[in-house]
């Protein structure tokens, strides 16, 4: 119990920094997609999801997938890939960055070729609605 006090703290902290991996990282930086996950908690922890799902989205981040599950009103991120997602979405991990912290418009990185995505249009409307909701502040 002590524990879960910080969740608002720490997602806190990830909604602040998600935005300077868009920023600062180097191409000489070295990254893991793995990494996204506990970042995906942080920033997409406190939005509202109770709408949004039932919903899993694959994110394919450099041919290493990681499922993005909603289910009432609970979110939670895990490696590897749901066997029947609603929505998959592959790109790089510069172009999962930037739609995850919401500098990237998931049509504009499909128009671009940063991005394939495959699955139903109301799950990839439903993704697109959670990015906006963590991409806003903290309550909103």
């Amino acid at each position: 119990p002590r524990g879960e006090e910080l969740v608002p703290v720490l997602s806190a902290l990830g909604r602040w920094g998600a935005p300077l991996l868009m920023a600062g990282r180097e191409p000489t930086d070295e990254f893991r997609p793995r990494w996204m996950v506990p970042a995906i908690r942080a920033i997409f922890g406190e939005a509202e999801v109770r709408d949004l799902g039932p919903l899993e989205v694959v994110l394919d981040v450099a041919g290493e997938p990681l499922t993005v599950h909603v289910a009432g009103d609970r979110l939670d991120a895990r490696l590897g890939a749901a066997p029947e997602p609603d929505l998959r979405v592959a790109c790089g991990a510069d172009t999962a960055i930037g739609l995850l912290v919401g500098g990237l418009d998931l049509d504009e990185a499909i128009a671009s070729g940063a991005a394939e995505v495959t699955g139903h249009r109301a799950a990839r409307s439903a993704f697109g609605r959670l990015i906006e909701r963590a991409a806003g502040p903290p309550g909103a």
